[in-house]
């Protein structure tokens, strides 16, 4: 079975636990919290903790709440794990022409932001949206999640 495969298998059966039944998993899970009941309060302040040189897999556990703020991932082997895909949502207005404004590319441009020559990235059980033409009646290019150059072995899994 291939690394990727086997993430997947992990996360999968993470999805499927309830929380209530995750206490002797917390050691190797991050923890995000809008009520400050985990180890963080941001999705990118749990990204951040990563260090960059990271080899060994990290799950960051997405307590139900919307999360409105852009998030840019540049440490592989990481997955972001809802606690229910339809209560875990990450929003953001962003159009593609707006960001490109004042940055020479599209890295940022949307929710979601999956670095080059990130690997190994597991999205899943949440819900992620660019909510720029909701809110603006303009749909031109907004990006939901977004890999740049060579990103590989990503899967969004149960997410919407």
């Amino acid at each position: 079975m291939t690394y990727l495969k086997k993430r997947v298998c992990a996360t999968l059966f993470l999805v499927g636990l309830t929380v209530s039944g995750m206490s002797g998993l917390q050691a190797s899970i991050i923890v995000v919290a809008q009520d400050g009941s985990g180890g963080f309060r941001t999705i990118q302040a749990a990204l951040d903790s990563i260090p960059a040189t990271n080899a060994e897999n990290q799950t960051i556990l997405i307590r139900n709440g919307t999360y409105r703020e852009k998030v840019m991932i540049t440490t592989g082997h990481v997955a972001l794990v809802g606690e229910d895909r339809e209560k875990t949502r990450i929003e953001y207005a962003e159009l593609r022409r707006d960001w490109r404004k004042t940055h020479a590319d599209d890295w940022g441009a949307a929710v979601i932001n999956i670095g080059p020559e990130t690997t190994d990235v597991i999205i899943a059980n949440l819900t992620v949206r660019n909510d720029y033409g909701r809110d603006h009646d303009d749909h031109d290019h907004q990006f939901a999640i977004r890999s740049l150059g060579n990103a590989n072995r990503i899967a969004i899994l149960h997410a919407k």
